[in-house]
């Protein structure tokens, strides 16, 4: 489609989209440039930045390169500015389009997030927002006369290979971290920490399972005296509830509470009973406290160590010990490997 085609309405569509992204609707850490032209059928604005220090507030223009790709084949490779860290792809061409950053050596993706729209000459028809610390985002141009499909990509990067400066290269945890991470199933304490020693809360754990299941859409309904809507876990919560993965005791859940091995591995069972996972076990054997596993967890326990999810915590099985949050990666991390 050519820009002389394009009607007056599709011209104000396209100018309202350019105001939209200037007010922040696909918010980055920094303002964004006036776009050079919003007439292609495909249009996509990048926006390429680098944390420096410790504070997420610090962000700094970083030049890339980005490879986009047409149904599989490279069409173009762009180049983001270095002094304000924007570039910019257009075409006339249907197809599904993929945007693959560039990483430069010794860096890594803090944050990712793109925002897609389609336009017609009626209006807009569908948005979507996408986030993660994903380096390449994709999305569907319309083989449709009228069509306008958008999108806003934006980068944050930092030098190394994790973002939480307590989690280090050659730590037991560290792969699991940056896996949980990587895929948005845990974030971190902090700018910059993860607190992998830190215990579990149950809050927690729904949500990390929550995410796990893609995020459902969620009709809060009060099920727990002390989860409120509004609350970072309330539809985690409830969700986990309504499939039976949780479940309170007096009428209350006590989402700040510390969780237990056994009581982790429980939730994992019922979480991959819901999944339709293997569910096969066998006997709890080598570990010399099995016998201090509670009988209502046993199954679980036997469930976990079976499919190697937990392999014991100094040579003990301690069922009964606070899991931390970096046994929880870990464990997440060795589930959705063994199942997905």
């Amino acid at each position: 489609m050519k820009q002389q085609d394009l009607s007056i309405t599709h011209k104000a569509l396209c100018v309202l989209l350019v105001l939209l992204l200037l007010s922040g609707v696909g918010a980055t850490a920094v303002n964004r440039p006036i776009l050079q032209s919003e007439w292609a059928r495909v249009f996509i604005q990048f926006s390429v930045h680098e944390l420096v220090g410790d504070s997420a507030t610090n962000f700094q223009p970083r030049a890339v390169q980005i490879a986009i790709y047409r149904n599989g084949s490279r069409v173009e490779t762009v180049t983001t500015s270095e002094q304000s860290g924007f570039g910019s792809f257009e075409s006339d061409d249907p197809g599904t389009y993929t945007a693959r950053l560039i990483l430069p050596v010794g860096y890594s993706v803090y944050e990712a997030l793109m925002y897609r729209y389609i336009w017609s000459g009626s209006g807009l028809i569908q948005e979507a927002r996408f986030a993660g610390t994903y380096a390449e985002f994709s999305f569907e141009a319309r083989d449709t006369l009228g069509l306008l499909t958008h999108a806003d990509i934006a980068w944050d990067l930092f030098a190394g290979d994790s973002v939480f400066t307590d989690v280090r290269p050659g730590q037991w945890f560290h792969d699991a971290v940056s896996f949980v991470h990587e895929n948005s199933i845990m974030t971190g304490t902090g700018t910059r920490t993860f607190s992998p020693n830190a215990t579990l809360s149950r809050a927690t754990v729904a949500t990390v399972l929550y995410r796990m299941a893609g995020s459902p859409a969620v009709t809060f309904a009060p099920e727990f005296r002390d989860v409120q809507s509004g609350r970072w876990y309330s539809n985690a919560v409830i969700w986990a509830a309504n499939h039976g993965i949780v479940e309170g005791f007096g009428g209350r859940f006590a989402p700040d509470g510390n969780i237990t091995r056994e009581q982790l591995a429980v939730m994992l069972h019922r979480y991959a009973r819901h999944m339709d996972y293997n569910m096969s076990d066998t006997a709890l054997g080598g570990f010399p406290d099995t016998d201090t596993v509670s009988g209502w967890a046993t199954e679980a326990m036997r469930w976990a160590v079976h499919h190697r999810l937990i392999q014991g915590d100094g040579g003990n099985l301690n069922p009964r010990g606070t899991a931390t949050r970096a046994q929880c990666a870990t464990i997440l991390m060795r589930m959705i490997q063994t199942f997905a």
